[in-house]
């Protein structure tokens, strides 16, 4: 686990053993084109790509790494061995398993992502399990005012400060003790976030670098059936100023964008009409009632294809 104080690694290079890459068809071996295509994508984007032409058994990856003037913490392998997925977790680097069919593996959930073909990865996604590895927090998406990314442990303190705000627990959870709560989010950083790549998210004003809520996206069991919930709060010294509002619809734009959910909930007590012009600002609806934990809620909901 990294401490506050640790300077952050960062991303420069993606290196792959040339010859893994490659598929064999009608006896001629070729240079998938998807693999071609990702390493443009990543060279626009300033990352070095190594396509190291000699094989495993002639170059380790330290030597590699060496050669290269790399740090490990600098770099992404993408493995299709076992071999060098071996080499990667020795070395201490950041690994996507390639699925080669002409390489069979017993290994590649050791590594932070399988992929059968690149034709759908990105730079991001590649960052990202990157990012991952090295327990660092995903950016979510961008407003004109704000931030939305993961919490990271180094966040607590902020978190904290936020939470001591005047009527922020009025409608919701309040944290747990220090100890407690350090314990609950490195739980749910590693599996929350690494497992379903949403959750909880933290608001982040940019003018000032400052925590000023929290807005995601929750798994909930409603009805006998597994839903997404919003889930948002917004500090009170920063309310009556649109954040909510600037945030929560970048989400579900986000949710529409890349997780294909058909329909978003909002859980909200009665008593709570902030959140429920809220709620409706969104264009979500009242079908109801629903309890949990012996709490009664109005059952908001928003069809994510006719909003």
């Amino acid at each position: 686990m990294m401490r506050k104080e640790e300077k952050k690694p960062v991303f420069r290079a993606v290196l792959f053993y040339k010859r893994e890459l490659q598929q064999k068809k009608d006896g001629e071996v070729y240079y998938p084109k998807d693999v071609r295509h990702l390493c443009e994508e990543l060279r626009a984007h300033g990352i070095t790509v190594i396509a190291e032409e000699k094989a495993v058994s002639q170059i380790t990856l330290a030597e590699i790494l060496k050669r290269e003037k790399l740090d490990s913490t600098e770099v992404l392998v993408l493995a299709a061995t076992d071999e060098v997925l071996h080499m990667a977790r020795r070395e201490r680097v950041a690994a996507i398993a390639y699925a080669n069919p002409d390489y069979p593996m017993e290994e590649r959930m050791a590594s932070s992502l399988l992929v059968e073909d690149f034709s759908d990865m990105d730079e991001v996604e590649v960052y990202h399990a990157w990012q991952r590895y090295h327990h660092l927090p995903w950016t979510i998406l961008e407003t004109k005012r704000c931030v939305v990314r993961e919490l990271e442990l180094a966040d607590l303190d902020a978190l904290f400060a936020l939470y001591e705000q005047p009527h922020m627990t009025d409608y919701m959870e309040p944290l747990y003790d220090r100890e407690q709560e350090e314990r609950y989010q490195h739980a749910y950083i590693e599996n929350m976030y690494a497992f379903y790549g949403y959750g909880m998210w933290l608001v982040i004003e940019k003018s000032g670098q400052k925590v000023i809520g929290r807005a995601g996206l929750e798994n909930r069991t409603l009805h006998g059936k597994a839903e997404l919930e919003l889930g948002y709060a917004i500090a009170t010294d920063h309310q009556n100023q649109g954040y909510a509002t600037e945030v929560c619809e970048a989400i579900l734009q986000y949710t529409a964008e890349h997780l294909g959910e058909q329909q978003i909930h909002c859980l909200i007590e009665p008593g709570n009409t902030r959140s429920i012009h809220l709620a409706k600002k969104l264009g979500f609806a009242c079908k109801g009632t629903v309890t949990d934990q012996g709490k009664q809620y109005l059952d908001y909901i928003r069809d994510m294809h006719n909003p």
